[in-house]
């Protein structure tokens, strides 16, 4: 080496590492400024110069960066954070859909805390507080408005007046025809069946029977080609393979939105969740002012608590 040239810098580890390697090519790119890369470093740190942090670990602000402590672990919430890796620059973790916070800790507006821990927080969809709009319109006859079930103008469906329903069906009504003085017979295609009963029920074409009384005080509006949601309890009659919708049951426009939650109602009732909640030997079908909770109710918060 000649008299007027100078040696390579030394490298710059940030108290890190114990040593470094020179690299010409780095040496030469870098205008002759730097060519050391620093070798094993230490406190979660890497880089050449061990000069941010490791994957999991974020850059703490308030500690100088040759400090021991530079470098924190990511505290991302084991379920609402979609990996155990946060920003390095923030330490914002990456949050499941619905859940939000700088340690995906809690839900979201809009959301709730469910059971899955694949899904904790699910979007709060209408079903849950407000099921449907009942009709209307109905007879002006005094004895009509106390025949008809339409005391409120909101339904709300909670497990246990899931579990007191003899079903709970999506059908699209095709035919309606008259039956005889007292009863009328809808055609009806079964397109889903959220709840049995006995006999029980399959997918396809098959009959509803309506009373007359029903139909001509307007408890029940059911126009062809409209798909929707029956509720009803079997009333007593000759036939049980008969499938009879009545004032003390509803037919609700069907609403795609309630598919999901009525599925988690059903899978409640296979795991045993409608023991000990049969329905009453007498009443209405479902009480339209009766409040419906979610299908599932959360039994722990995502907030600060880790999620069975």
């Amino acid at each position: 080496m000649g008299p007027h040239s100078t040696s390579p810098p030394a490298c710059s580890c940030n108290q890190h590492a114990r040593r470094c390697r020179f690299n010409s090519e780095l040496f030469r790119l870098s205008g002759g400024r730097s060519g050391g890369i620093c070798e094993r470093c230490r406190h979660h740190t890497a880089g050449r110069h061990c000069q941010y942090c490791q994957p999991g670990f974020w850059r703490d602000p308030g500690q100088p960066i040759t400090s021991r402590k530079a470098c924190r672990v990511c505290q991302c919430h084991p379920i609402g954070a979609s990996s155990s890796i946060c920003n390095q620059t923030s330490g914002q973790c990456s949050c499941k859909l619905g859940v939000t916070g700088l340690l995906c800790n809690r839900c979201g507006p809009g959301f709730q805390q469910s059971r899955s821990p694949r899904m904790p927080c699910q979007r709060i969809p209408e079903a849950t507080t407000t099921l449907a709009m009942t009709p209307a319109v109905y007879s002006s006859d005094p004895q009509c408005q106390s025949y008809c079930n339409h005391s409120a103008s909101r339904v709300h469906m909670s497990l246990r007046k899931y579990c007191q329903q003899d079903y709970v069906l999506q059908a699209q009504v095709l035919a309606a025809e008259p039956a005889g003085p007292a009863w009328s017979r809808l055609t009806a295609r079964v397109l889903a069946v959220y709840k049995q009963r006995a006999p029980p029920l399959r997918r396809g074409d098959q009959h509803l029977w309506v009373p007359g009384a029903d139909l001509a005080c307007g408890c029940l509006r059911l126009p062809p080609g409209t798909d929707y949601l029956l509720l009803g309890r079997a009333p007593r009659h000759p036939d049980p393979a008969r499938l009879v919708l009545d004032h003390l049951g509803l037919a609700l426009p069907w609403r795609p939105r309630w598919a999901r939650p009525l599925r988690r109602l059903r899978q409640q009732e296979r795991a045993g969740g409608c023991r000990g909640l049969r329905a009453p030997t007498s009443g209405p079908a479902l009480s339209p002012t009766t409040a419906l909770a979610t299908a599932s109710q959360a039994a722990h918060r995502l907030d600060g608590q880790p999620i069975p």
